[in-house]
């Protein structure tokens, strides 16, 4: 059946099902209708699964990369590849969710992700979305607080892998107005004797 009148020299299919085998022949228009040409050859065209559409940013709690996409027709699941400074791309995942977070990527390293729809079916598999990269970076700190014997505000944290040192920022209101009040290099306690009462 006719399914497209470009006026360019290409045309995408866009009503077809991942699986299935369709057949194609182009004909040139011209004028008038007499002067049109003969059918072109007949080609086919095996549909596989569409690649996903892929977002990638670091996890603000873990500092993890975080990729995520949408559901895919057809797919099986996904296929992750990862690729470190100076070395090939590897697969590192192969799942069914929509989102992924790379708990095992290096701190403050570039890394650079490709992801692969699992047809189910073999050979429907789709190619490779286009490379995303992102730097990842160290984990959020975790606060507990509270007061200490003079009443003063103390905080105290889990340390933090790759961490070099500690900055406390302080406000009179929550979301907004903070500035530097202290650098903490050793250690994962503060105690802010600067505070007054009330």
């Amino acid at each position: 059946k006719w399914i497209g009148n470009p006026t360019v020299a290409h045309f995408t299919d866009t009503k077809v099902e991942s699986g299935k085998t369709y057949f194609y022949k182009v004909i040139a228009n011209a004028s008038k209708s007499s002067y049109n040409s003969d059918y072109s050859n007949i080609f086919s065209c095996d549909v596989i699964c569409g690649a996903p559409s892929v977002t990638v940013k670091v996890d603000i709690a873990t500092g993890k990369p975080m990729l995520s996409w949408k559901k895919v027709d057809l797919a099986a699941g996904y296929r992750i590849y990862r690729q470190l400074p100076g070395q090939e791309f590897v697969v590192i995942a192969e799942q069914t969710g929509l989102s992924f977070v790379d708990t095992t990527a290096p701190i403050d390293t570039l890394c650079i992700y490709k992801v692969q729809t699992i047809g189910k079916t073999e050979g429907l598999d789709s190619g490779f979305t286009k490379e995303l990269s992102v730097t990842s970076a160290i984990a959020q700190p975790k606060l507990s607080s509270g007061v200490n014997a003079d009443g003063k505000p103390r905080f105290n944290w889990q340390p933090v892998e790759g961490a070099v040192k500690y900055e406390i920022y302080r406000s009179t209101k929550s979301n907004k107005g903070y500035t530097l009040l202290a650098t903490v290099e050793d250690g994962n306690a503060y105690v802010d004797n600067t505070v007054a009462g009330g």
